[in-house]
């Protein structure tokens, strides 16, 4: 038996929704504002936030709605075109970005198993 026997039993990482991932951010946001708030009422996003986080999921023209359909269609290119070698979307930029761009000791800087 051999760590990746069933690595390519596993599914592919999915794209996260943008729907529920600025969904998720507001709550983020809105738990950060808790925290830092010494009133009890709940928080609310500031209006410029609100209104940035609309435009950017806005449908058709919104930047967000335009990176999701370029993800998308990357994933798509990994899936289908590239070389079985490619686990997911994410693999190479996360191989180029964490192992191979950051010029750091990657034992003290990127291994959180080695710290307290």
């Amino acid at each position: 038996m051999s760590t990746f026997q069933f690595q390519e039993t596993l599914p592919k990482l999915p794209i996260p929704d943008l729907d529920h991932t600025l969904q998720v951010l507001t709550q983020s946001i809105n738990a950060i504002l808790a925290a830092s708030s010494s009133s009890s009422q709940k928080p609310h996003l500031p209006k410029d936030l609100q209104d940035a986080l609309q435009e950017f999921a806005k449908s058709g023209t919104g930047q967000g709605r335009i990176l999701q359909r370029r993800l998308q269609d990357h994933a798509w290119r990994v899936n289908r075109i590239d070389p079985p070698s490619a686990r997911n979307w994410l693999d190479a930029w996360w191989s180029q970005a964490a192992y191979l761009t950051w010029r750091q000791p990657l034992m003290v800087n990127k291994d959180v198993s080695s710290r307290p």
